[in-house]
């Protein structure tokens, strides 16, 4: 028997999004990632996907160099708000910046960085 995976329908996309975000409220963000996703492949410019996709892949950011922070950055800035572009980008440097002090990393050289 072969199982075959179903995709998000139109209808489904609000159900899928509160899901989302409960997984990321329960510090599981590799499921919300999943989740927003799978609602991007049906409706690839949703907002509130792409913002809540942003933030579950900032909430994985350990400091080091496997960090998405490129992806991150790319979906900030394809955010259709200016308004929520700024915020955004401004939330993915601060835990950017955050992960790099909690793994060791000296100050000088986040701030360095972010410059």
């Amino acid at each position: 028997m072969e199982l075959k995976l179903k995709s998000i329908s139109q209808a489904g996309i609000n159900a899928a999004i509160a899901k989302a975000e409960r997984y990321r409220y329960l510090n599981e963000p590799e499921e919300a990632e999943s989740i927003c996703r799978d609602i991007l492949s049906v409706d690839p410019s949703h907002q509130l996907a792409q913002r809540i996709l942003g933030l579950a892949i900032t909430d994985q950011f350990t400091g080091g160099v496997k960090d998405r922070f490129a992806e991150a950055a790319a979906i900030c800035n394809a955010l259709a708000d200016p308004y929520s572009r700024s915020y955004y980008t401004g939330i993915l440097h601060e835990r950017h910046a955050k992960a790099q002090l909690r793994a060791g990393r000296p100050a000088q050289a986040v701030a360095a960085e972010i410059e």
